[in-house]
């Protein structure tokens, strides 16, 4: 949508206006990474919760 109007020669679309919607267009990336990765992450921290890290014995801190 931006390119295209950046490319007509007729944007009227400002800097700040391009900064707010790249902000919301990533933001709404990160929102819908989070839903469709939300239920690896689950399992992922449920595992952690019942066997502790994996392979926490070797960590040197």
């Amino acid at each position: 949508m931006v390119c295209s109007a950046k490319t007509s020669g007729k944007s009227t679309i400002t800097s700040l206006e391009i900064d707010l919607l790249n902000e919301t267009v990533a933001k709404k990336r990160a929102e819908r990474w989070r839903h469709q990765n939300k239920p690896v992450l689950d399992a992922s921290n449920s595992y952690v919760d019942r066997h502790g890290i994996p392979l926490a014995s070797h960590r040197k801190f």
